[in-house]
């Protein structure tokens, strides 16, 4: 009996040996229709604000058309601008359409330091000529309302 499971055993390790040796040779390319494009997003403050720091920061996204660009559903997660780029994963085929953003961001006026939260919203164009993926590097321009005068 021992016998019979040593040459079942010897005879499994030669099939496992012989597939890594036919395919040792080959290179696993990635492909492009499942590789994931990107938006990088940066933001940008006017002069005078800055964002704070460990804030809720909360950003949505959405596509006007997903069989051009489809967001990927992890888009907002740990979002913060204070580390940009902020990358937000997409699957695209050929054609254009809107990309929609909602965030909300904490910031605050550096000479009164006052502090806001606001939710602000960005819709940009996103092309896509061709499956491979490809990188589109964007800058979010936050205007704060205005501080009012008492």
């Amino acid at each position: 009996m021992k016998i019979k499971i040593l040459f079942v055993l010897a005879i499994l390790g030669a099939i496992a040996a012989l597939g890594i040796v036919l395919n040792s040779g080959k290179k696993i390319q990635a492909d492009p229709k499942t590789s994931p494009s990107y938006i990088e997003l940066s933001f940008s403050l006017p002069a005078g604000y800055q964002f704070t720091q460990s804030s809720p920061y909360q950003l949505s996204c959405e596509s006007e058309n997903p069989d051009i660009v489809k967001l990927s559903r992890h888009c907002g997660e740990n979002f913060s601008p204070l580390h940009p780029p902020y990358p937000i994963a997409f699957r695209g085929n050929p054609g254009e359409t809107n990309v929609k953003l909602t965030g909300v961001f904490y910031y605050c006026h550096q000479e009164t330091q006052m502090c806001f939260y606001d939710t602000f919203e960005t819709s940009f164009p996103v092309v896509v000529k061709n499956h491979s993926p490809s990188v589109i590097s964007r800058t979010w321009d936050i205007q704060p309302k205005r501080i009012s005068e008492p």
